[in-house]
């Protein structure tokens, strides 16, 4: 039983999880994508969404968990035991269960015997309001700062600064950290330094550097998803370690030493204090929340760097979040 858990091809434990109906193939439910499910897990036990989409053909698509799904789990549910005195149902990312999910709402309160339903989220927000009340919530928490640092550091072979900067990141969520390593390539370091320069040179003193800002924000613009929220993920934290260094210079912070000198070089070049950094952070924050939900990438980048530079400058820089949906 334990080996085919660990192959996910035991008979009583069930998955449902977020597909794209393929009227070419026929494939309706996600049973008719199992291999590729398995394959997934095999390959990546951490996966997030963005991880699974390439294996059923759907990068840049809308999946969700539709009618037909549901009623393929609750007729799954009403079937009796192969194998184990217990049958499970692990259904994945249920914040893309449309107002369908409330089809599941009898079997979620009142499951048949010796049954067990899981949902695994990543957010609780989108989730139906009419399941989180038929449910009991258990939070996981973050991972310890410095057990991910010592696994990045054992298991990948990072170097003590790499796996320092990957930590801090990922804020205590391993999946983020693999997905950041993943793209190791780009250095959100040098990646962060170019575009707060090509925005501060370009929007303030309008030198050439617009023609070096419209390239990054292209290049940007470009990038997948997971990396445009990597980027400011890192740029978030970076500027919260600023804001803690401008308020308290001898202050400890979580910036490797290339970062530290980089901020020290801001606050004495630029005179950030504490109310631009508060002010850019809120439009970091505004920008992530635009990226999650499919913004035009290059306009918001755009629009952010434009922003952001008159912050610098010290302007009065006032936005709502919706500005940044485009």
């Amino acid at each position: 039983a334990c080996l085919k858990a660990q192959k996910y091809i035991h008979p009583d434990i069930h998955f449902s999880f977020p597909f794209i109906a393929n009227k070419t193939d026929k494939k309706e439910p996600s049973q008719d994508y199992l291999n590729e499910w398995r394959q997934a897990l095999t390959d990546n036990p951490y996966l997030g969404l963005t991880d699974w989409l390439p294996y059923i053909n759907a990068e840049g698509k809308q999946v969700n968990i539709n009618i037909k799904e549901c009623a393929e789990i609750i007729k799954t549910l009403s079937l009796k035991t192969y194998e184990a005195p217990y049958k499970v149902m692990i259904l994945w990312l249920p914040e893309n269960l449309g107002k369908e999910g409330n089809t599941l709402l009898k079997i979620i309160e009142e499951p048949p015997d010796n049954t067990v339903f899981l949902l695994v989220a990543d957010d609780q927000d989108p989730i139906l309001n009419t399941i989180l009340s038929r449910t009991q919530i258990i939070r996981v928490s973050r991972i310890d700062d410095e057990e991910l640092e010592n696994a990045l550091k054992e298991v990948h072979n990072l170097p003590e600064d790499q796996a320092h900067q990957l930590t801090a990141m990922a804020e205590g969520n391993y999946r983020s950290a693999l997905t950041l390593l993943k793209e190791g390539d780009k250095d959100n370091e040098e990646q962060l330094k170019n575009w707060l320069r090509y925005s501060y040179a370009g929007v303030i003193k309008q030198k050439t550097d617009m023609i070096q800002l419209y390239q990054w924000v292209e290049d940007m613009g470009k990038s997948g998803r997971e990396y445009q929220k990597g980027f400011l993920s890192y740029t978030l934290r970076f500027f919260r370690e600023l804001l803690m260094l401008a308020m308290n210079p001898s202050a400890a912070t979580k910036l490797v030493a290339s970062e530290k000198e980089f901020a020290e070089q801001l606050l004495k070049g630029i005179s950030m204090d504490a109310e631009k950094l508060q002010t850019i952070n809120q439009l970091i924050n505004d920008a992530f929340y635009a990226v999650e939900r499919n913004a035009n990438a290059k306009i918001m980048f755009l629009n952010l760097s434009i922003k952001v530079a008159k912050v610098m400058k010290g302007e009065n820089v006032k936005q709502k979040r919706a500005e940044l949906i485009m």
